[in-house]
């Protein structure tokens, strides 16, 4: 009898251990969902920038989102998508999955394409100012000098075209009263907006191209 009873202390011992064992599986996943949580905040540190560009009567004129290696513009002709090919290469792509510009990066410059891979502009950040050519050879490029006191000048050929000046740290730039720009903080887009060769989605794409630069 007494041997009896100590099998059965026994047996209900082994039980109650088991029984435990189950409940901290539970409380092992538990865990697991909580070390999930720095990936959250990763994805969070790379959320997308948006910058604005809008006419007088604010109208928006272009809204573009940087997120990783991707662009998306939109215009009031359509939307572009801009998708990294490569290290040095961003095809752009319309809302019907067409392809229409190509930008190539090289060092200090980049250069975009029509959908025929034919240049259409080419676009050179050094020392200070960034010069725009329609040729391989920087032949009679723009140049845009940006300054400290906020101000920003276009040049060609050393002769001054035209200039705006800005109010650091205002909430946007205005770019003689046909566009306003918010976010593009010390950026040269606003410079690229005064080009009156370049049309008007390419001075968009260049500027989207410059803000997810910093430049």
């Amino acid at each position: 009898m007494l041997i009896k009873t100590t099998l059965f202390k026994f047996s209900f011992i082994i039980t109650l251990l088991a029984l435990w064992s189950c409940s901290g599986g539970g409380s092992r996943h538990e865990n697991e969902q909580v070390s999930e949580t720095p990936a959250v905040q990763s994805e969070t540190a790379t959320a997308a920038k948006s910058y604005y560009i809008t006419s007088s009567e604010n109208v928006s004129l272009a809204e573009i989102t940087g997120s990783g290696g991707e662009l998306t513009i939109i215009t009031q002709t359509g939307t572009l998508f801009g998708v990294m090919k490569s290290e040095d290469k961003r095809k752009y792509y319309d809302q019907n999955d067409q392809f229409r510009y190509a930008v190539k990066f090289k060092d200090d410059a980049f250069k975009l394409r029509n959908a025929n891979e034919e240049l259409i502009w080419k676009v050179k950040i050094k020392d200070g100012k960034i010069k725009i050519a329609n040729n391989e050879e920087m032949t009679g490029a723009y140049e845009i000098h940006r300054y400290d006191d906020g101000r920003i000048k276009l040049k060609q050929n050393d002769n001054e075209i035209s200039a705006i000046r800005y109010e650091q740290g205002a909430p946007r730039v205005e770019v003689q009263g046909k566009y306003f720009l918010r976010n593009f903080a010390d950026s040269y887009a606003p410079g690229v907006l005064l080009i009156p060769e370049i049309g008007e989605v390419e001075k968009f794409i260049i500027c989207a191209e410059l803000a997810v630069q910093g430049k």
